[in-house]
Formats: structure tokens, sequence, C-alpha cells
């Protein structure tokens, strides 16, 4: 028995080496073949406008932005171009491990987008508040935002896995961040978006649902627009890019393929912004 199992172990350690390259080349080889096409039009069409010009990009303001040859634009929704965006999220770290695929996005200077990021707490729950914060604007400035609102009241807005968060309190210090900026230095006619998460949080963490509850309440009776990023059941969640990969497959080769059986083609996940209207309201959700 223990030389089966040796032997066994044997085989799966040669093996993995081989897996490894494998996972690699699927995950970064691969996607970048199946969007070169894209990517050489982009590039040929850029390379005739830089030629072509040396002062300006033809619309008379005498500026040229050079825009690398994979920004391709993926949003279209008028709701996330030219707009204040605010991204809410609870505690430090929010922002990169579950927004940032779309905050990375939405802060390309083709959207003309000022993003904003509003924080309910400073992520005290180990007593790493201060440290946490501090790494919170770092990550926000790496993900460019400039902008980031921290709420630090503990006796509100705890930071605990076991606890509620007031919804109208959420709602009020909404109200009183995002609705004097904009009777402020917004503008009155800005327009102005919600991103949150969704009704199960993501982790269906109670300060995360007690956020989209209040931001949901807001969004309606303040018509502002709400995005949520969509929460996935644990297989689809823990596949890492073996769905995406299937995915850019689907898209590009196979997408009539499958027609017949699905209503949308934003079905998996992405590492991409993937949009789709939520039924069950007036808010959106984001695949991120």
């Amino acid at each position: 028995m223990v030389a089966l199992i040796k032997k066994i172990c044997h085989k799966l350690a040669c093996k993995l080496p081989i897996c490894y390259f494998a996972w690699i080349l699927l995950s970064t080889v691969l996607p970048a073949l199946l969007t070169r096409k894209n990517y050489d039009a982009d590039y040929t069409k850029l390379s005739t406008i830089t030629s072509s010009t040396n002062t300006g990009s033809g619309t008379g303001d005498g500026k040229f932005w050079l825009l690398d040859i994979n920004e391709r634009s993926i949003v279209a929704e008028p709701e996330l171009m030219d707009s204040t965006i605010y991204v809410i999220t609870a505690h430090p770290d929010d922002e990169v491990m579950f927004f940032s695929p779309s905050i990375i996005e939405l802060t390309k200077f083709k959207y003309n987008n000022i993003v904003k990021l509003i924080c309910f707490s400073n992520g005290n729950f180990m007593n790493l508040g201060n440290l946490r914060e501090k790494e919170l604007l770092k990550s926000n400035r790496i993900l460019g935002i400039n902008d980031t609102i921290i709420i630090n009241d503990e006796n509100r807005f705890k930071d605990d896995i076991k606890i509620n968060w007031d919804k109208d309190e959420i709602y009020l210090e909404l109200k009183k961040i995002i609705i004097s900026e904009k009777n402020g230095k917004i503008g009155k006619n800005e327009k102005i978006t919600l991103i949150t998460f969704d009704e199960f949080g993501i982790s269906n963490h109670p300060n995360h649902k007690s956020i989209y509850y209040a931001t949901l309440k807001f969004s309606k009776e303040n018509n502002l627009p709400m995005w949520n990023l969509k929460t996935w059941n644990f297989l689809i969640k823990y596949s890492f890019t073996a769905l995406t990969n299937f995915q850019l497959l689907n898209r590009i080769y196979f997408k009539n393929l499958l027609k017949p059986f699905l209503n949308s083609q934003n079905w998996l996940p992405s590492f991409f912004l993937d949009i789709k209207q939520k039924q069950q309201n007036d808010s959106i959700w984001i695949f991120s």
C-alpha cells in the first residue's frame, strides 16, 4: 500500500510542472492570441492617426492622447462615462479584492470619469485600523482613485462579521457626502453613479449587505443609477482562469453555437467588465 502511494505521488510530482506551465499558457498566451486580431486592428488605426498628425488628434484642442493598444473600450453605458462615480465599500481591501477590474477600467481617460471611493470603516477588526487605512490610500492611488473618503466611526460602523450596520446611518452619510458635493463643487448638472455590492455582499458579510441595502434606498430616493457587483457561487468564484479561458473561446469562436441555449453571452465571470441588467430592481450587476 505504501509503495502504491509513493508511486502515485511520484507520478503526480512529475506531472506537476507540466500542469503548471499549461496553466500559465492558458492564462496568458492563449487569451493574448485569441484577441490579437482586435489588438492589431487597434494598433493599425492608432498608427494611422499618429502618422497623420504631430500636434493633435484632429479635435481642435491641440492635444493628442496616446492610448495603449490594449485599452479597448468595453463600456458603452452612459452612466459609466462622463460621470462622477462613487464606489461604496465597507472595509479597506474591498476595493482591490472585489472592485479592482471595474475601477481600473472606469478610471481610464477615455471614459472621462471622476472615480471616488467611500469606505465605511478603517478595518479595525484586529486593531490594525491605522495600518489598513494607509494601505487603502496607497491601493487607491495605484488603482487611479485620488479622492478617498474613510468614515472611521466604530460606534456606528464597527468592522465585525457578526454585526449588521444601521442602514439609516449609512444612508445619512451617503446623503451628507454625495448630495453636498453634487450641490457644491461637483456641479448640479454633473452625472452621478453609484457602485457597490449586491444583496449577498460577495461573501455574505453583514457589513457588505448593509451597504447594499442603504445604497439601494439612497439610489431610489435620489434617482441615481446604481450598479452592483454580482456574487458568484463557490465553484465559479474559485475556478480561477478556467472559465475565463472558456469564455474567451466561446465569445470569439463558438458564440453562435451556444446562443440557442443561453439568453446572454455574459453568463460567466470575466476579468473584464461585463454588465447585465438586474430584473428584481433598478440596479445593475457588474461582473468584475
